[in-house]
């Protein structure tokens, strides 16, 4: 079936809405060959630049920049069977369908970690980090045979660009599915740019100011998250929509919706070219002052991606853009939409700093349809726009590691001013993506690759490690990028490498301007085999202190044996690292001096904590599991920590639960240490494994001992498509809500009786 006869048995037999209708006839004509073409021969669309730089609509104004190939995300297909269900599942996608194509469960969420990753080691200080320019490679004592620098590399021009994707991608940059070029992703109408003469002040939030705000790693940095509020409102993301809910307890009701697929430009509605574009779901939200962010991805289809095979279709997706829409919410139930920024690849992180957003994406190359070409920086620059203006990121802001990127990609960062409505700096790292954390002068990115170059000697093996010990063969590392903040001007100012891997965010901590990590690597005595079929494996935990070069200063090469690490967190000069096999040990680190880290005790009980979280002074709060198993529960554990050389368990409580968001997200807990109150979300199993219920449970912790103090229902239909991961609770005032991408419910915070819900 030919890509015009597949549009207009479309067009014809599902009834589309008037403006897709439009635009399916327009997609029809690309088919056929009767639309305009531009000067390099792809299908001209009104508004977009053309090869030599001219609209290809008269009178139409020219982006600053021309417009980038939108292939990025590693592709995932939905595959219906049958002519009429293909028909269907595009017609639906063009409309906005929520959670898949043809409600089939293919949800648009970012891929995993690509195989092979960034580059290798080193780089310059900056502000907040110790002097020195680095070295070629890392010399010294045991301890820092586990890590590499060397200086900053960034492209000096895009063939440099070009030159290293290529050799990443193994010679060839284009896709398997090849495809002919066909045009541009369609131009991006002029949006309002933001204007904050004469806004309102805003009212007092909440009842005294006094709600809750997203539980974040570092202190004065928000993270973005499904669930926000101001204490006036409640934000909820919803699949495309954003909820804004007034919490007003037993009269809690509904202000209204944000629809992200209609608010921003040139989504659902542009179906040209033969490639569809349509809004992904709203990953996170970020509150900047009046403002209200959404973050999604925009995803795009080729018409040339269907093929027919036995009597099916199929068609791909990819992620082309990370968009963030602002809002204007200074009285939320009149929110209006006042531009958007966008980078290209997919979502994976957000900070806030003041009024800063730090924005990160991975944009993958040559995955998709478009061919890469050298001479077209537009088929594998990364590029950023600011409301409809597309810039390309420049050569110098794009870092090529010192050994060469091990996959074909980026890894795009960018810091906008949300309040000044500008885009103040952009930066990118070849090489993949993985683990980011933001401390208050840097952002980091952490990048874990597998090594299968088996062939490596021994030698260079034991070199690399140290201490009478050799590396497994294909043994995982971890790239690290330093990109300083600058207030928004940022710089990629150091690259790395240290052997094993990384849990999480919480494995990474920048103090005294020194990062601290937690690592599990896997290693041989020297001399034995180090082919995994030899038993010869020895898994240990390590901590690592690497200054500003990613230079090792200081180190503790092993922590323990053949556990894996279950639970980090740095507090100032003290480390927590919880591991786990059959027991909890707990370790207590000295990182004071960053160039003798040491460890201060070890306590072993039952279970593991999976999330730690600093409560008062001298008291660390775990959640985790009860036991060796899932069956055995999870529980809460609260540790004395007053004297570090000899931390003990203070309290703990187990609940009959499964397992518990607040183990994989620590974004799902709620923790008022005033008040002596924890929340989080769990989930079990009937008896015969038929049921399963979700809970929001709430716990207090006063003088010593902890007691469940509510078991709060969270509706829960399997039928639905309902994003059980949302579950979030907010604190107002005087009441609880607990929040669902489809629900709100409120509770008294005296006794958690429920004062009333709505359904959203």
């Amino acid at each position: 079936m030919s890509d015009q006869e597949f549009f207009q048995a479309m067009r014809d037999q599902m009834h589309p809405a008037p403006e897709v209708r439009q635009a399916l006839d327009q997609a029809i004509a690309q088919a056929s060959g009767t639309a305009g073409t531009a000067a390099d021969g792809a299908p001209a669309v009104p508004g977009m630049p053309v090869a030599d730089g001219t609209s290809s609509q008269p009178g139409q104004p020219v982006p600053a920049a021309p417009m980038p190939a939108v292939t990025a995300k590693p592709r995932r297909t939905a595959r219906l069977f049958g002519l009429a269900a293909g028909i269907a599942a595009v017609a639906l996608a063009a409309g906005g369908v929520g959670y898949g194509i043809g409600h089939q469960g293919q949800g648009e969420t970012t891929a995993g970690p690509a195989a092979g990753q960034t580059g290798r080691a080193g780089g310059t200080g900056s502000a907040g980090q110790p002097g020195g320019t680095g070295s070629d490679t890392t010399t010294g004592g045991d301890e820092e045979g586990a890590a590499t620098g060397s200086g900053v590399a960034t492209a000096g021009d895009y063939q440099a660009v070009y030159d290293a994707l290529e050799k990443a991608g193994g010679g060839s940059l284009n896709g398997q599915y090849g495809g002919a070029d066909r045009g541009d992703s369609v131009a991006v109408t002029e949006a309002a740019s933001a204007d904050t003469a004469g806004v309102k002040a805003l009212p007092a939030t909440g009842p005294g100011g006094d709600y809750s705000e997203t539980n974040v790693q570092v202190e004065g940095i928000d993270e973005g998250d499904i669930v926000k509020t101001d204490g006036r409102a409640i934000y909820i993301a919803s699949n495309k929509q954003v909820v804004i809910v007034n919490p007003d307890g037993a009269n809690t009701t509904k202000l209204g919706g944000l629809d992200t697929a209609v608010d921003s430009p040139g989504s659902a509605e542009d179906l040209v070219a033969g490639r569809i574009v349509l809004p992904g779901q709203v990953f996170d939200l970020m509150l900047v002052d009046h403002y209200l962010v959404a973050l999604v991805n925009e995803y795009t289809a080729e018409a040339s991606g269907l093929s027919e095979w036995g009597g099916g279709a199929s068609m791909y997706f990819d992620s082309a853009r990370t968009k963030a829409l602002v809002y204007d919410v200074t009285d939320p139930a009149d929110a209006t939409y006042v531009t958007e920024y966008a980078q290209s690849g997919s979502y994976l992180a957000s900070r806030l700093q003041g009024n800063i957003l730090y924005l990160v994406s991975y944009y993958p190359i040559g995955s998709g349809y478009r061919p890469v070409v050298a001479e077209d920086t537009r088929t594998y620059v990364p590029y950023v726009w600011n409301g409809t203006e597309a810039t390309a990121v420049a050569a110098d802001a794009i870092m090529i590691p010192a050994d060469g990127a091990d996959a074909a990609a980026y890894s795009v960062a960018t810091a906008i001013d949300i309040a000044g409505g500008t885009v103040l700096g952009e930066a990118s790292v070849m090489g993949g993506q993985g683990t980011v954390y933001m401390s208050q002068d840097n952002l980091y990115l952490a990048i874990t690759q597998w090594d299968y170059n088996w062939d490596t000697t021994a030698e260079t093996r034991a070199s690399s490690v140290g201490d009478g010990m050799v590396l497994m063969q294909g043994q995982a590392t971890t790239k690290l990028a330093r990109i300083a903040l600058n207030g928004g001007a940022l710089q990629v100012a150091a690259e790395g490498e240290i052997t094993g891997t990384l849990l999480n965010q919480f494995a990474l901590d920048e103090y005294d301007g020194y990062l601290r990590l937690a690592t599990t690597e896997s290693v041989a005595e020297q001399g034995e085999p180090t082919d995994w079929s030899s038993d010869n494996a020895i898994t240990r935990v390590s901590l690592l202190v690497l200054d500003g070069n990613f230079q090792v200063v200081g180190s503790i090469p092993q922590l323990i044996q053949n556990e894996s690490i279950q639970a980090v967190r740095f507090t100032g000069a003290v480390g927590y690292v919880v591991t786990f096999l059959r027991t909890d040990p707990l370790f207590t680190l000295d990182l004071s001096d960053p160039t003798a880290p040491s460890i201060m005790s070890e306590l072993e009980i039952p279970g593991f904590s999976a999330y730690l979280h600093p409560w008062a002074d001298g008291e660390l709060l775990g959640v985790g599991q009860a036991g060796e198993l899932s069956s055995d529960g999870l529980k809460l554990s609260m540790f004395n920590t007053s004297d570090p050389f000899n931390v003990t368990e203070l309290a703990t409580i187990p609940f009959d639960m499964y397992h518990s968001l607040a183990m994989d997200d620590h974004k799902a807990v709620w923790a008022d240490v005033d008040r002596g109150l924890i929340g989080l979300s769990a989930y079990q199993y009937s008896e015969d494994w038929s049921e399963l219920t979700y809970h929001y449970l709430v716990f207090s912790y006063a003088d010593g001992e902890f007691a469940q103090v509510a078991d709060l229902a969270v509706p829960y239909d399997s039928a639905a498509q309902w994003n059980m991961d949302s579950i979030r609770g907010v604190q107002i005032g005087d009441a609880l809500y607990v929040c669902t991408d489809h629900s709100v419910d409120a509770y008294t915070l005296d006794g958690f009786a429920k004062l009333g819900g709505i359904s959203l």
